[in-house]
């Protein structure tokens, strides 16, 4: 068995997150043996997906240089980092923050391929709840969302990507994301970029899964 345990802060601020992550391994009290810093949802990631993707139906996508930076719980403490798309009180029927639907594919394509450990939304994945937005296809793709966001597990699992994976920041500017993470048995390349034709593989890599404004190469043999 794992020991798990993940926070709430929501707060758009990453040193205010990294020291509430922190401060939880005293925070038993007095008297009780020290205990283990609890994970937090990467609501400083989140807001980064929302800024790039906006919150309301086909947003026009904006500034892919935002997925590159640095202060992500994701990039500075990824092995206490839970990332998210939406949650209960983000999307769903309560709706305080989401994420653009018709870029959901995409969010999930960067969290599923990123370190970290990935939450995924029921909402997203289901189809029996009236919010279940799992049976819509993904742009650019003949993929449910249900089935899209399997594909990326099994994908991810199958690189050995982990809470830990180094991402390496190949190029990042207003137009183009391009992310290498290095997995335990083969490594993955995101591009996200609207003009997919300015992307060539690089060597030993091959595209294997693409979207309308994404495209996944690996290494994995």
């Amino acid at each position: 068995e794992t020991d798990f345990a993940v926070g709430e802060y929501w707060v758009d601020d990453s040193l205010r997150i990294q020291k509430w992550i922190n401060k939880t391994a005293t925070s038993l009290g007095e008297g009780y043996p020290e205990g283990k810093k609890t994970m937090a949802f990467d609501f400083r990631l989140k807001s980064i997906l929302n800024h790039v993707f906006g919150k309301t139906e086909n947003h026009v996508n904006k500034n892919f240089q935002l997925l590159g930076m640095n202060d992500s719980i994701m990039k500075v403490m990824p092995a206490y980092a839970v990332t998210f798309v939406d949650n209960h009180d983000t999307g769903s029927t309560q709706a305080h923050w989401p994420i653009d639907p018709s870029d959901l594919g995409t969010a999930y394509t960067f969290i599923l391929t990123h370190p970290g450990i990935p939450c995924v939304s029921y909402e997203h994945y289901g189809t029996e709840t009236k919010d279940g937005k799992g049976d819509m296809i993904v742009a650019g793709t003949k993929m449910t969302l249900h089935d899209h966001i399997n594909y990326l597990i099994s994908l991810r699992k199958a690189c050995g990507i982990t809470n830990t994976s180094v991402v390496d920041f190949e190029k990042v500017n207003p137009s183009v994301y391009k992310g290498l993470v290095h997995g335990e048995n083969a490594d993955i390349l995101l591009v996200i970029a609207e003009d997919q034709k300015i992307v060539k593989a690089p060597d030993g890599f091959k595209a294997i899964y693409s979207g309308d404004i994404w495209t996944i190469y690996t290494n994995l043999q």
